[in-house]
This record gives structure tokens, C-alpha cells and sequence, in this order.
């Protein structure tokens, strides 16, 4: 069939336009990546703010601060002696302590750190995935597309001021995938290990969900491009010897690549898996907890529209649950590119049969099934991340390992946030020329000035239309004229390219500036009023409690709820003005009374030590529970009639209880209670904490004395270790209400003692009459082991890197 005039110059130009995208200058490629989060995150990087709204005030910047510290200190972050009567901090798994890029936090302070920090993650997101497109094949104007796509994407920076710990692993999904591109193609040793390298930092990054899901995405894209690869190589048609040994190969380098990933981060894992076996979520989460946070249907609006339903940086939303759980936009032009990949999937994988040319359809192997595959992987990741709106998830719940692990299923938006992206750039690759491009860019002028007029005029025409739907509508219809006045213009030219990267580059930061609330930084700087009047307290050392939940401790009804919540509105961030925030900090809600080291016996960390957690729940009910758990101040919104009250800020009062027992104290008695009993033994109005200790096993020691015995106790607490310094007129128990967790020891004048499980959660050890000094040192076996399994995994890869480089294997 003979080709016309004009589908011979449309081919012209393409060809034009394809030679330019090849030759898209480098500097602008690398100019937009570290650009974008700059200007994005101007106010936290040069302006004396600093992220706080949720997460960053009540968890990260304080065990940032105090890991940073301890390791300038010249101590590994193990522990933390401040919240929940005592926990781990290296075994929580989003403090990611032993996570290489958090380096800055040794340098600066955290919360200074956390902002650059968030901009090295999210300019190391665009690197990602700009690498992983040109890996396939594509040019670098379409590369930059799906990177930025990616970079500036909802999922990425709804999250980048509210949740870290996503933040910072979440960029680690392109890198894997570009890495394994990487792999797939060479089949060299090299880039096995680089892959397990990127494992690794992954891994370590803080948040075992978003890697959770990535794993999968990279396991599916891994099994496409293995077939692939395979089905494109001569030995593999042969069917013989060649193709098994190729098979092989490349099976041996994925696993290889694994197993070094895993090692890599075996000083984070091994921690983390010993605390969760013996947490709150050991058995996995509760149906209704984990289906709290499905994506909303509706705000599949909010893909084209972001704002439709409103934004809490304008303080006008008024869609379900919260904004940044069910955010996927990336951007109009991308979305409208990842569609224009689609439709023209089937066409352009029957030109590529006939052709040979550079891109994504050449000798990199199946632009038609890089299509499908995203497709494919998008639908399934925004099935499962409706979560309860649909029967997919709550079956895979019910019957499959591991999706019970999780909560908030809108959370595989991270999947299909990667997949449009990748969609992007593969129809930036094709994009629409010729006829065919004027016509669509000319529909969108129309149609999108139709939608301009329409969404600004609707707020006038329909009385009970909530204004946000004429906003987003009339922002949709500005954006969709644009980008079809876009493809109207000559393709050819560098100049077009760059307008269009900027244009993207505005979009994307038009809709990120209002989701980065920041306040100044002098709200982390200096110490509160509350722990001053702490500090001054008459009696033992100070510790708080806030009244949880008796459902789920840290949960939706308790005291701790309605203080933090008061602040922590999701329709609207609240202002930026200090002051305001700085009466949170007074509240000392945990965990940002760490702040001010004043410790508590709650813990807003995600996971807790279950025996601890029971107990916590349990003194909801019995407050008698308190003393036993050496609280000395309760911290409530309501009145507290057992205790005097000593400050107020807020809606929350700082209540001395007048019977608090402080951290540690001397009984002269044991009894043996069996574990399954000792809540209630505990609970029981005749138990006197005073008087006696309870053990789960039978006591070797016991005491002659029947009253109290006279002592004084000094307690001294450095890294990993609690020193007390003991006197005593007779033999008895020294009872110390921290969390007993494996990998304590003790020792008593520089001699090995037995620690013993006590009250329930906490330590207890044998003194005779005297002076003593006792020292609990905490060295767990899981740091150890999994150190040592890091530091070898290291040496390997070091090793390998350095022989890949001399001998190509």
C-alpha cells in the first residue's frame, strides 16, 4: 500500500523529532532532577523551617536525634530508655539506624537533616527511574518525562513532609529496577552484585512495607524480562544444553543478587524480626485496623484533578479518610502520555515487527510487552489498593500469607504510581506527531477550555456544588489546554523539550507546594516548660502516662487520641504560627517528649514489645497498674482525681500522682505466678508492689525480712546501659520498671547476675545486704549476628566489585 504525501512527512518528522529527544542535552536531564526537589522544598532547605505536621515531630526528628547522638557518641542506637517504659530503637525498623544515606543526620540537626535528607531521596527517585528508561531503551527527553513523573508524584510527595520513613524507600523501587534492567541484559556477575547492593540500601531505608511491595514489582518485572531476554536468544530456540545453562545463569545471578540484598541489611532485619515476633502484631493486624486506610473510589477522580475533594494544605478537604493515603496523581501531561502508550500499544508493536530502530521496540526487546506489562501491573495494584471496596483484598487477607501484615492496602498506589510513570515515559517515547498530534492537541484546547470556563463558572451556576469541584475542575481544564497547546508546536527543537519538562516541572509543583506543611525550626530547638516542671519535681525521677485506648493501645478513643488529634486535623494542616505547635510539644505526648528527655511510659513507635503493650492496655481499666509501671505523672485532658495537678497547656494537664513508686525500688519478697496468670495477679486490689515482686519462675533467693527494707538507690543511665548504685540493710529484690527484653545482661559488683522477668514486663535481680553496684547492659544476639552477616556481606561485595572491574564476568 502506497504511503500519501502526508504520512511521509509525518515519518519525516518524527524521525526529526526522535533525533532530537536522542540528543536532549544532559545538563538540563541532570539540571531538572536536582532542580525540582530544591524548588520544591524551598521553605524546610532555605528558609529556617522544618517539616512537624503528624510523624516528623511525634517520632522521627526525636529518634533521629537521639540515634545521631548516641552514635557520635560512639554507641550503636539500641536502645531508647525514654518511651514505653524502655524499648528498642535500632530493632524499630523506620529509625533506620544503620541506613547509610541518614549520614547527614551525624552533621547536622535532625530536624535540618530531615529536610535534606527528604531532597537527596526524592532527586535519587528521578535518577532512578531516568536510568531505568534509558536502560530500555529510551531517549532522554522521554527518560526525564517518566523520572519527573515519579519524582514529583502524589504518592512521593504527599508523603515526603508527613512520613519518611515511605520517603526514603520508596525511591529504592526505580533503582531496582533499573538495576535488574541492568542484569537482565549483560548477565554479568557485576551488575548481580550492584542489584544486591540496591537490595540492600532498600532494605535499610526504614520502611518494610513500601520495600515489601517494591520486592513484588521487581520478582514480576524480573520474570518479564527473563522471559524476554530468554525469548529472544539464539540458544534458547535451540532448546538444548545452551538454554538450560543460560536459564541457570540467570536464575543463580537473581538469587545471588538476593541473598546479598538480604545480608546487606541483616544488621536492620535481624533486630527487627526479633521484636516482631514478640510484638503487638506478631500474628499479624486486625481486619478492621488494616482496611482502615483503602483507597477511596471516588479519588480516582484526583489522578486528573488532584484537588477535587480538596487539600489539607488549603484547608479545605472533605474526602474520605486522608489526602496523602489515597493520592496518585503524576502530573496531567505524564497521565496523558501513559494513556497515549496504551492506545497505541497494538500499532506501534506492528511497526516495530518491520523495522529496526533505537527506543524501547528495538534490541532491547518488546515495547508493546513494556506496555502491557505496566498495564497489567497498574490494574492489579489499584485493585488491591481499594482495599474493602472490592472483594480482591479482603480474600488475600483472609487466606494469603503476608497480606496480613500490612495496613492501609492504599498504600499499593506505590506500585501503580511506579507503573504510570513508567507509562509516561514510554509514550513520551511515542509522542503524538504529525496529524494525529494536531488533532489531539487541538481536542485539548477545546476541551480544556471548555472545563476552564465550566469549573469557574460552576460555583456561581449550582448553589450546593462545593467549590473544590470548580477549582480542580477549572485547574484540570487550564493544565489540558497547555499541554494540547503543546502539541501543536514544532517538536523538533530542544527549545519545545524544555518548555514541556518545564511545564511538567510546574504542574507537579503546583500541586506539592500546599502538602509540605513546615514551621520554624525553632519549634524543636528549645526545651518546654512542661519537662522543666518535670525536672524540678519533688520524689523519684519522673516518668508520664497518657491514657490509651483500652481496645488497641495508641488507638482512636484513649486521652493520648483526643490531645494529639485536637492538633492533628486532616482537613486542614492548622497554622504555621509556632506557637501553636509549641503547646503540642508541651503536652508531652509520646513520642516528642523525647525531645526534652522526659521519659514516658507510652510509645507512639509502630512496633511494641507485646507484653508491654498488654500491659499498657490493661492499666486502662486498673490504674493501680501505674505504680507498678513507675509512673509518677499522668498526662489527661480530663480530670485526674488520684493526682495533683502541676501544669497546663493546651487542652492537657500534667497531673503528680501522689503514691508513684518512680523507676526502680527494693521489695523483700518474690512469689511465683505463672505467666498466663500474671495479669491478673497484678490487677488484684491485695497485690502491694511495695511488698513483693512477682516472677515467673520459682524464686532461688528469698528474704527474712517482713517489712520494708531500708535502701537508697541511685540510678544513672548511659547508652545500652543503666547503672544503679544500690544500699541496702537486708536482702531483697531490686526491682527496675523497664522493659525486660531479650539481650539484657546484668551484673552485680562486676559479677554475672540472673535478670529476671518481672511484674509481668519488667527486670528484677537478687541483692544481698550492702552496697552494690549493678549495671544492665543490653547486647542483643540479633544486632551481633545480624552485624556480622552486614559486615561480611560488605567485604564480599566490595571484593566482587573490585574483580568485576579487571575481569568482565
Amino acid at each position: 500500500m502506497k504511503r500519501t504525501e502526508g504520512q511521509r512527512s509525518g515519518e519525516a518528522e518524527e524521525r526529526r523529532s526522535r533525533s532530537c529527544t536522542h540528543n536532549y542535552s544532559l545538563f538540563i536531564v541532570h539540571w531538572s532532577l536536582l532542580v525540582f526537589p530544591l524548588l520544591l522544598l524551598w521553605r524546610p532547605l532555605f528558609a529556617g523551617e522544618s517539616f512537624f505536621w503528624g510523624t516528623p515531630l511525634l517520632q522521627f526528628v526525636p529518634w533521629q536525634r537521639m540515634a545521631a547522638e548516641m552514635w557520635r557518641g560512639g554507641h550503636l542506637p539500641l536502645w531508647n530508655p525514654l518511651v514505653g517504659c524502655g524499648a528498642p530503637l535500632a530493632a524499630n525498623y523506620q529509625t533506620a539506624a544503620f541506613y547509610p544515606l541518614n549520614a547527614l543526620y551525624l552533621l547536622l540537626s535532625a530536624e535540618v537533616a530531615l529536610s535534606w535528607t527528604t531532597a537527596l531521596h526524592l532527586a535519587l527517585t528521578g535518577w532512578g527511574m531516568y536510568h531505568w528508561a534509558r536502560a530500555v531503551g529510551l531517549d532522554r527527553f522521554p527518560a526525564l518525562i517518566g523520572a519527573l513523573a515519579l519524582e514529583g508524584s502524589g504518592f512521593l510527595v504527599a508523603r515526603a513532609a508527613l512520613f519518611p520513613s515511605i520517603a526514603f524507600t520508596f525511591p529504592w523501587l526505580a533503582v531496582w529496577l533499573w538495576r535488574a534492567e541492568r542484569l537482565t541484559q549483560s548477565k554479568r556477575l557485576r551488575d548481580a552484585l550492584w542489584l544486591g547492593f540496591a537490595l540492600g540500601l532498600g532494605l535499610l531505608a526504614g520502611h518494610a512495607q513500601t520495600a515489601f511491595y517494591g520486592g513484588v514489582l521487581l520478582a514480576a518485572y524480573l520474570l518479564l524480562r527473563a522471559i524476554q531476554e530468554a525469548r529472544g536468544a539464539e540458544e534458547w530456540r535451540s532448546r538444548g544444553t545452551r538454554s538450560t545453562r543460560y536459564a541457570i545463569r540467570t536464575v543463580l545471578l537473581i538469587g545471588l543478587a538476593l541473598v546479598l540484598g538480604l545480608s546487606l541489611a541483616a544488621v536492620q532485619l535481624f533486630p527487627t524480626a526479633e521484636l516482631m515476633l514478640s510484638s503487638q502484631r506478631s500474628s499479624g493486624v486486625n481486619y478492621d485496623l488494616a482496611m482502615t486506610y483503602s483507597l477511596w473510589p471516588w479519588r480516582l477522580i484526583t489522578f486528573a484533578a488532584p484537588d477535587f475533594f480538596g487539600n489539607p494544605g488549603q484547608s479545605n478537604y472533605r474526602g474520605y479518610a486522608a489526602y496523602w493515603e489515597d493520592a496518585g496523581y503524576v502530573g496531567l501531561l505524564p497521565l496523558l502520555l501513559a494513556v497515549e502508550a496504551i492506545l497505541n500499544r497494538k500499532r506501534r508493536s506492528r511497526e516495530a515487527e518491520g523495522q529496526e530502530s533505537r527506543g524501547a521496540e528495538g534490541q532491547r526487546g518488546g515495547w508493546g510487552d513494556q506496555v502491557g506489562f505496566w498495564v497489567v501491573v497498574a490494574i492489579i495494584a489499584l485493585a488491591l489498593a481499594l482495599g474493602k471496596n472490592t472483594p480482591v483484598f479482603p480474600f488475600l487477607f483472609r487466606h494469603i500469607p503476608t497480606f496480613e501484615m500490612f495496613q492501609s492496602p492504599a498504600r499499593w498506589l506505590a506500585v501503580t504510581t511506579v507503573a504510570l510513570a513508567a507509562l509516561a515515559a514510554l509514550g513520551a517515547q511515542r509522542w503524538p506527531r504529525g496529524h494525529r498530534g494536531r488533532r489531539r492537541g487541538a481536542l485539548g484546547i477545546v476541551v480544556g477550555t471548555a472545563m476552564l470556563i465550566g469549573g469557574l463558572a460552576a460555583p456561581r451556576l449550582a448553589v450546593r456544588v462545593p467549590s473544590t469541584f470548580g477549582l480542580a475542575t477549572a485547574r484540570l481544564g487550564g493544565t489540558l489546554a497547555v499541554a494540547g497547546a503543546l502539541a501543536l508546536l514544532r517538536h523538533d527543537t530542544i527549545g519545545w523539550q524544555a518548555a514541556v519538562t518545564g511545564f511538567v516541572m510546574l504542574d507537579l509543583l503546583l500541586f506539592g507546594w500546599p502538602l509540605l506543611p513546615t514551621v520554624d525550626r525553632s519549634l524543636y530547638q528549645d526545651a518546654t516548660s512542661a519537662a522543666i516542671h518535670l525536672e524540678y519535681e519533688p520524689g523519684p525521677a519522673a516518668r508520664t502516662y497518657c491514657p490509651v485506648d483500652p481496645i488497641e493501645p495508641n488507638s482512636d478513643y484513649g486521652v493520648e487520641y483526643r490531645i494529639k488529634f485536637s492538633y492533628l486535623k486532616f482537613d486542614d494542616f492548622g497554622p504555621r504560627k509556632v506557637d501553636h505547635w509549641l503547646e503540642m510539644r508541651e503536652t508531652l505526648l509520646p513520642n516528642v517528649g523525647m525531645l526534652d528527655c522526659a521519659p514516658s511510659a507510652n510509645n507512639f513507635d509502630p512496633l511494641l514489645i507485646g507484653r508491654y503493650a498488654n500491659l499498657l492496655e490493661a492499666a486502662v481499666e486498673s490504674p493501680a497498674l501505674l505504680r507498678v509501671m513507675g509512673v509518677t505523672h499522668v498526662v489527661s485532658d480530663r480530670p485526674w482525681s488520684e493526682g495533683k495537678a502541676i501544669y497546663t497547656s493546651g487542652p492537657a494537664t500534667l497531673y503528680r500522682l501522689p503514691d508513684g513508686l518512680g523507676r526502680a525500688w527494693i521489695v523483700p519478697a518474690a512469689r511465683y505466678v505463672p505467666p498466663g496468670e500474671m495479669l491478673i495477679a497484678l490487677t488484684d486490689p491485695a497485690f502491694d508492689p511495695t511488698a513483693e515482686v512477682l516472677l515467673e519462675n520459682p524464686p532461688r533467693h528469698s528474704s527474712f525480712a517482713h517489712s520494708p527494707i531500708r535502701h537508697s538507690l541511685t540510678l544513672q543511665d548511659t547508652p545500652n546501659r543503666v547503672t544503679i548504685r544500690a544500699a541496702l540493710d537486708a536482702p531483697g529484690y531490686l526491682v527496675l520498671a523497664d522493659t525486660w527484653y531479650p539481650g539484657w545482661r546484668a551484673t552485680v559488683d562486676g559479677r554475672p547476675a540472673n535478670l529476671l522477668r518481672a511484674n509481668y514486663a519488667f527486670r528484677a535481680i537478687w541483692l544481698e545486704a550492702g552496697e552494690h553496684v549493678v549495671e544492665m547492659t543490653y547486647r542483643p544476639a540479633s544486632a551481633l549476628v545480624g552485624g556480622t552477616v552486614s559486615l561480611m556481606a560488605l567485604v564480599l561485595l566490595v571484593a566482587g566489585l573490585l574483580l568485576t572491574r579487571r575481569i568482565r564476568i
